[in-house]
């Protein structure tokens, strides 16, 4: 009991709170595991094609990590905007923080793409065996599709 004689709240138990944690976390683990998931199942699947196709997918898939991380970065910066707002029951607040979101991810995908390509398409520069570096292209081009979905996520 408290002075005004209200009962007191119970302290959550470690399990409650390990559940409450788990069910904020478990969305944001997902993205961050498929964000790596993508180039591991492409490299797993080529794996048994080649040496030179193997090394060209863990390049490209790493090139695309590389020049994306940055703007996801950004794009993600939207997230505890639009769950502050929606946490506190301010969904117009959290509709404009979205849109924001969308709006960034729109003018950074272009030139992501672009850097994304021009250095898959410069690899050799950078010492890459040319074999690897011209199937790293491949696996670039096939994968620039990829860069707005990415940085939606």
């Amino acid at each position: 009991m408290t002075a005004d004689n209200s009962p007191r709240e119970a302290a959550p138990t470690m399990r409650e709170s390990f559940r409450e944690l788990l069910e904020l976390a478990l969305p944001l683990i997902l993205v961050q595991a498929s964000t790596h998931f993508a180039g591991f199942v492409d490299t797993v699947l080529i794996g048994r094609v080649g040496e030179v196709e193997l090394g060209a997918t863990g390049l490209g898939a790493s090139v695309f990590l590389f020049t994306t991380i940055a703007a996801m970065g950004i794009c993600m910066g939207i997230d505890p905007i639009a769950s502050q707002a929606f946490g506190a029951s301010q969904p117009d607040r959290a509709r404009v923080a979205l849109w924001q979101g969308l709006y960034q991810a729109l003018a950074l995908a272009l030139p992501v793409t672009g850097l994304y390509w021009l250095v898959g398409s410069y690899l050799d520069v950078f010492g890459v065996v040319p074999e690897v570096a011209e199937e790293s292209l491949d696996y670039v081009l096939g994968r620039l599709p990829a860069v707005l979905p990415f940085l939606l996520m």
